[in-house]
């Protein structure tokens, strides 16, 4: 497992909670595959939008989401990371 700091480092983001410095186990851009402490990757793809599987992903055991846009009633457990760009 590699602490999401340096998964991180290098990108540009937003929206992390610096006290949740968490430890994850893979890294996934398909929500069927998560495992439990997972980071999901929503992708805007062009036939179908990741965004929309981001609570399948921590039904899932998704720990962390790498997101464009942080829903509006963010689960408070999940470590949240907003990019310009997900692809």
């Amino acid at each position: 497992m590699k602490k999401l700091t340096e998964i991180m480092r290098g990108i540009d983001y937003s929206g992390v909670d610096p006290g949740k410095d968490i430890s994850v186990a893979n890294i996934c851009f398909d929500s069927r595959k998560i495992s439990k402490n997972d980071l999901f990757i929503a992708v805007r793809g062009t036939s179908t939008n990741g965004h929309f599987y981001i609570n399948q992903a921590i039904s899932m055991g998704a720990r962390a989401v790498l997101c464009e846009n942080i829903p509006d009633d963010p689960d408070p457990d999940i470590c949240w990371i907003k990019v310009k760009n997900s692809i």
